[in-house]
């Protein structure tokens, strides 16, 4: 029969021959693993110089000067543009009053109201409202005038 050392011999045989074959499959995933990020890498850097090359592209002053030219309306700055601070409230736009935020359920401005909107006991601020506001933008606008007149 065996001997137990012939007996140990071959299960060490075995061992190491299992282990080196775990081993060796273990770097092949390792190297497949490499060969996947390294491919990875490159496609990441030719996008990186296919983007480069589209921001160099686009960022071309010529083109973006024409560019500007057909979409952006400006013109030249004039000397009746710039506003001393003296003449600021001269040459500002005549403010428009607040009437409050508008209700949802009162009456649509220059709509008659409807007999229940009549009945409401808002409908006389909801009737006296156009005509505060009327009052309110002739007053401010009278200002105005009289501001400008000194």
């Amino acid at each position: 029969m065996f001997r137990p050392l012939t007996v140990i011999a071959i299960t060490a045989f075995c061992v190491v021959g299992w282990n080196v074959y775990r081993a060796e499959d273990s770097a092949r995933q390792l190297d497949r693993e490499a060969r996947e990020l390294t491919r990875k890498i490159d496609q990441a850097r030719e996008r990186t110089q296919v983007l480069r090359a589209e921001w160099a592209l686009l960022n071309e002053p010529e083109r973006l000067r024409q560019v500007a030219q057909k979409h952006l309306p400006l013109e030249t700055m004039t000397p009746t543009q710039f506003v001393r601070l003296q003449e600021l409230d001269r040459r500002m736009p005549v403010a428009v009053a607040f009437a409050g935020p508008v209700s949802l359920f009162g009456p649509v401005p220059g709509q008659q109201p409807t007999a229940l909107a009549a009945n409401s006991p808002n409908a006389a601020n909801a009737a006296a409202a156009p005509a505060a506001l009327a009052a309110a933008i002739a007053a401010r606008a009278n200002a105005a005038a009289a501001n400008t007149a000194h």
